[in-house]
């Protein structure tokens, strides 16, 4: 696991000295911030110096406007991603209201050029604002850099069918279902993580299909429907059905849909996940959520579901998404 840092302070002490830093929140680590993260690795070479990437915790909308945005990533996997894209640590700076009354000038001074810590570069996007009232741009950062020795690289925003590549605009197609657009704005499947608690028992006791209930650790997930999805544990990946929704087939209350994931391809799915951790990798959506009349009527659709998952999943495993998903479950498992 890649490691986190509350300040810059702390890197002297694990030997980071000399260092490129790229900023933002990095909701998601979409092409936009893949883009900023590739710049980074591009100034650590020439710098011959360790990429770090500062981000902040709680989103700092959460502090500056008492809104709290449905995120993307949980902190645990946008850690994950942002080394899967060669950071080397990563300085979760906690957003206060204190740190919000920060000039651009007093952000930089206090929290990058700190003593015994050399930056040798700031990269960001062009749009990124900073410091109270967001007052601080790239042009004011540039002449922060030239006071405090550092150069500044600002990153064009992506475009994507015409228009740019935000988290927000990926959020919407997560929640909308425009499954495919999500995915290509992110240039990777979409996850879900979290851990597995106490269900019904309703899928193990009547439809005989033993199934992990996963709370997912972020806030935005796919719209309700029977999803196609790996999952890796204990070094292996198991083709996985993953159902979104309230089981409405049953009479039970549930105030917010659930995240049920059936491990179908090996004789050991039955092991008991109870408080595990799961990483879901959703690779595509079979149907939508129904309510049949009996689950006598759901326990066939079932079988037919996993059939056509196993066939997705066949295809998959011959195309560029599936590279992502083993090395990526190797990084979360090692």
């Amino acid at each position: 696991m890649i490691p986190r840092f509350s300040s810059l302070n702390e890197l002297q002490q694990h030997g980071f000295e000399r260092i490129v830093v790229a900023m933002g929140v990095f909701d998601g680590v979409h092409i936009g911030h893949q883009q900023i993260l590739h710049t980074l690795l591009d100034a650590a070479r020439e710098f011959d110096a360790v990429p770090v990437v500062v981000s902040f915790s709680p989103h700092p909308r959460e502090i500056i406007t008492d809104w709290q945005p449905k995120l993307i990533c949980s902190e645990y996997v946008r850690e994950n991603l942002l080394e899967y894209y060669g950071a080397k640590a990563v300085v979760m700076i906690p957003f206060t209201p204190e740190l919000a009354q920060l000039s651009p000038l007093e952000f930089i001074q206090n929290k990058i050029c700190v003593q015994g810590i050399w930056a040798r570069a700031v990269v960001v996007g062009e749009h990124w604002q900073f410091g109270h009232d967001a007052s601080g741009n790239v042009a004011g950062l540039t002449q922060i850099g030239e006071r405090f020795n550092f150069q500044v690289r600002s990153v064009p925003e992506v475009v994507f069918e015409g228009e740019m590549v935000s988290s927000s605009r990926i959020r919407h197609a997560i929640t909308d279902g425009e499954f495919q657009l999500a995915e290509a704005m992110l240039n990777r499947p979409l996850l879900i993580h979290g851990n597995v608690t106490t269900g019904f028992g309703i899928a193990t006791v009547e439809l005989d299909t033993p199934t992990a209930n996963v709370v997912p650790d972020t806030a935005v997930i796919p719209e309700n429907g029977v999803y196609a999805a790996w999952v890796p544990y204990q070094g292996k990946l198991y083709n996985t059905a993953v159902a979104i929704g309230v089981a409405p087939t049953f009479e039970h209350e549930v105030p917010e849909p659930r995240v049920e994931a059936h491990l179908i391809d090996d004789e050991d799915a039955r092991f008991d996940l109870a408080d595990q951790s799961l990483m879901l990798f959703l690779m595509g959506k079979i149907r939508d959520e129904i309510a049949f009349e009996a689950p006598e009527e759901l326990k066939i659709q079932i079988v037919d579901d996993i059939v056509e998952i196993n066939e997705m999943l066949a295809e998959v495993r011959q195309t560029p998404r599936f590279d992502f998903v083993q090395a990526f479950s190797k990084q979360i498992e090692a």
